[in-house]
């Protein structure tokens, strides 16, 4: 498998970045099929790339993966599922499982913690006025898994039901567990031992 991003370019519409998309990926994607290959996208929405605090892709909703998979049916073509950037938009990560579960084929662990007082200062667009202090946040930020908002063990057990036996990675980007090798490895540590609860 290959993992990459669709991108975005800002000055289009949505629907004129799909029929982008549509012609770039296509020869991608057919490309990899014939080499035995599958392309997975993650489903971060890379908020930041081009404009700040808009989307630098357009692959980061269900509706979007809907969208992406009927222009491009290719069963070689699909989700790294990463249930972090789900929570913070408030999208439900177990309830896409079933109706997408021919299209996960890699799954990133990473946890988001939300703060609902701030949630209710900043509202659905988030901070807009950040002093750049380190560890600034708006209402969530990233965490290592287990100190967050998602639910590993009924997300996990949801992708075995729904036939998942593959890899499920953890992605590091808990800000706590930053600075120095030492910190990293133990973060690190600490989401193994919490999803070791659940991963048979």
């Amino acid at each position: 498998m290959v993992g990459t991003f669709v991108g975005r370019n800002i000055e289009k519409s949505i629907k004129d970045n799909f029929d982008e998309f549509e012609r770039v990926f296509t020869d991608i994607v057919s490309y990899a099929e014939d080499k035995g290959i599958k392309i997975i996208i993650e489903n971060c929405p890379m908020e930041g790339w081009q404009v700040p605090g808009l989307p630098g892709t357009i692959s980061f909703t269900p509706e979007l993966w809907e969208e992406m998979f009927r222009r491009i049916p290719s069963k070689n073509f699909g989700l790294n599922l990463d249930p972090s950037h789900l929570v913070w938009q408030f999208i439900d990560y177990i309830d896409v499982i079933p109706e997408f579960k021919d299209r996960i084929f890699h799954v990133h662990a990473k946890d988001t913690e939300v703060f609902e007082d701030k949630f209710k200062r900043y509202g659905v667009f988030n901070r807009q006025l950040y002093t750049g202090t380190h560890g600034e946040f708006g209402y969530w930020r990233y965490r290592m898994p287990g100190m967050g908002n998602v639910d590993w063990g009924k997300f996990i057990k949801v992708l075995k039901d729904n036939g998942y036996d593959g890899v499920i990675s953890i992605e590091h980007e808990g800000p706590l567990y930053e600075g120095s090798e030492e910190k990293v490895k133990e973060g690190l540590l600490l989401g193994l031992k919490h999803l070791s609860q659940f991963v048979k």
